[in-house]
């Protein structure tokens, strides 16, 4: 029986008919063989090749290959006995042909030795049916008209990259290797005389601060609207192209400017102009003109690159932003920095409809951009209501997530409940909830103190409570929302187990596995390492949403499933912009609150509250508004 990758339709009319994708049955019998009498083989495919199950061409080699990287997970021998008994216990021997099958692909082994070049061959088959499958899917798309053109050629981007993306693994290097190559750039800079690493930002004091943007860095730059965040990152922008020096390319994605606006706020921050006379064309003074025609002789050989798409995802980003890199490569060695305004406004690429999900996606494939390029990326991100409850309106690391009291509960997945506080520091295994509303466990990655936040108490029928930051994310029966966003009467997501007696107002998220009691009460479920098949969610009623004051906050992150239990009620992580960040900075300016202040008018704050590597701070600016821009202190006062 033929055997083909999994494609939704015929292939296109001018793709030959019965003609087998490229693969190498030999070289899939040679790896599975060696390893079979080598196990100490199984560590180069797993974590050096990154050879997967669906790289394998002939289903039953998927199935065998599946096998063995379940043992090698747990850390059990793999060879011919304990395969075959993993796929039974499975009932999967049938497929993975039997007894026999297994057999027979110790015997179709060359050289055990070549087992690497076997591996290899795998993975090319693999790569050239997944471009294959990818071309079976853009043909069917233009043949049957399903999208307008545009959408289509952005829809084969994505899939191009997504197939050249999986080739992306990349060697072990030694630490002597990468020490020596670091010692070279410490020589270097310690003979020019100069502390600058990276690309300059053109404001003195942050630069001594950071060394400059680094290369592969993503910078997260956050405040509250109407702080300046667009005015401070466009500065930052013309500052790279402009450079007297040393000019460096820059990748401006615009999602809420469009191309005009920008033009506009170029040119008055250069030619120092107030806005309003460039909007209203109050430009009949001969010497305004000359400003004007000035700064746009300077922006004329700048590499200043802008794309004001307003409906763009990060995947495109990334292939637009590689392609202009490339371009870039002859003239000045690629781009230097990449910006978009902002994170929040970009196009979700993924299937899921959490918007913390999507933004936490965004996020961390900004980073996988920076990483792939070896450029620093600046994206801006909104931050929540939550800075203007303070007095202190500064903004935190901790407005950049949104966090539970320390005496929190979280259910593990041994049924223990642990308050959040006693977990800092360690990886949990935790009760999440799938994207079906199964229980799942699933292993945290991070649990940590943020710091004092304004909280609120959501109280439930039930009897249970969850003290959080007003932007903490609950499951509803509408979908996840925010604390702050309840009130009495919503219905929010919990799982209930034998520690907590149920109610008669607390009811199943739907029908399967939720029996009901003689009382009507709905049984109770226990929480054990095979929670997935214990039962459904149940919904309770919410009584209030009350202030609870200031109190320690915690967080905690959970890959995939991205929730976790707090005392039964489904809770969202929402820490994935903080968590991909290299460096977080915020603006704050004390008059855009107190317009009468005397203290720092018409000054700004850059706050550097997260860097990975280096040191935290504050940046004093002046702030000219008439000019959108921002200038360093020195300089004015100079």
């Amino acid at each position: 029986m033929s055997e083909y990758p999994s494609y939704d339709g015929p292939p296109p009319d001018n793709v030959v008919q019965g003609i087998a994708p490229p693969h190498s049955i030999e070289s899939e019998q040679g790896v599975l063989g060696a390893v079979l009498l080598s196990d100490r083989a199984m560590y180069s495919y797993v974590v050096e090749s990154q050879l997967k199950p669906d790289d394998f061409y002939r289903e039953r080699h998927r199935v065998i290959f599946g096998a063995m990287v379940e043992l090698y997970r747990e850390s059990e021998p793999i060879d011919v006995l304990t395969v075959t008994e993993h796929l039974r216990a499975r009932a999967q021997l049938d497929a993975a042909g039997g007894q026999a099958g297994i057999d027979e692909l110790t015997a179709a082994v060359p050289a055990v030795g070549n087992i690497k070049r076997y591996g290899e061959i795998v993975k090319e088959m693999s790569l050239m049916r997944r471009l294959l499958q990818a071309t079976y899917a853009i043909q069917a798309s233009v043949h049957g008209r399903e999208s307008l053109p545009k959408e289509i050629v952005e829809q084969a981007e994505r899939a191009m990259l997504e197939v050249a993306h999986d080739d992306s693994a990349k060697a072990f290097s030694t630490a002597g290797t990468v020490i020596e190559h670091e010692i070279e750039i410490w020589h270097k800079l310690s003979t020019d005389g100069v502390a600058m690493t990276g690309t300059p930002s053109g404001f003195t004091d942050l630069d001594t601060i950071t060394g400059g943007f680094q290369p592969g860095n993503l910078i997260i730059l956050a405040a509250r609207p109407s702080m300046g965040k667009s005015a401070l990152v466009t500065n930052i922008a013309e500052n790279v192209a402009l450079h007297p020096e040393k000019p460096m390319p820059v990748a401006l994605f615009s999602l809420e400017m469009s191309e005009g606006e920008l033009a506009q706020r170029f040119v008055a921050s250069q030619a120092s102009i107030e806005g309003d006379d460039l909007r209203k064309g109050r430009l009949k003074d001969e010497r305004k003109w000359k400003k004007v025609l000035e700064a746009a002789s300077r922006y004329d050989v700048a590499p200043l690159y802008i794309d004001d798409s307003s409906d763009i995802g990060v995947l495109e980003i990334r292939a637009k932003a590689r392609r202009l890199h490339q371009q870039m490569q002859p003239d000045y060695g690629g781009l230097g920095l990449i910006i978009i305004d902002y994170l929040q406004l970009m196009r979700p690429d993924g299937r899921t409809d959490n918007r913390v999900e999507q933004v936490g996606q965004m996020s961390r494939g900004l980073k996988i951009l920076a990483r792939e390029l070896g450029v620093p990326v600046i994206a801006l991100s909104q931050l929540s209501r939550g800075v203007e409850s303070r007095t202190d309106k500064r903004p935190m690391l901790s407005d950049l997530r949104e966090c539970v009291t320390g005496d929190t509960l979280v259910v593990l997945a041994d049924g223990r409940r642990v308050p959040i506080a006693e977990l800092v520091g360690t990886r949990p295994e935790v009760v999440a909830v799938d994207e079906r509303h199964r229980l799942v466990t699933a292993e945290s990655d991070r649990v940590w103190p943020v710091g004092q936040r304004e909280v609120l108490r959501v109280r439930l029928e039930g009897g249970r409570t969850l003290r959080a930051t007003a932007e903490h994310r609950i499951l509803t029966d509408a979908g996840w929302a925010t604390v702050g966003g309840c009130s009495a009467g919503d219905r929010v997501g919990v799982a209930i187990d034998d520690r907590r007696p149920s109610r008669s107002d607390v009811r199943p998220l739907r029908g399967v596995g939720s029996e009901r009691a003689d009382d009507g009460c709905a049984s109770t479920l226990t929480l054990t390492r095979s929670a997935a098949d214990a039962g459904d969610l149940f919904w309770d009623r919410v009584v209030a949403v009350e202030p609870a004051g200031v109190e320690e906050v915690y967080d905690l992150t959970v890959p995939g499933p991205a929730c976790w239990l707090a005392d039964g009620i489904v809770s969202h992580n929402s820490g994935a912009i903080e968590q991909d960040a290299d460096l977080a900075m915020f603006i704050y300016r004390d008059e855009y609150y107190f317009p009468d202040t005397t203290e720092n008018p018409g000054e700004g704050e850059l706050i550097i509250a997260k860097h990975r590597n280096g040191s935290l701070g504050t940046v004093n600016l002046v702030f000219q508004g008439k000019y959108t821009r921002f200038r360093n202190m020195t300089r004015e006062y100079d």
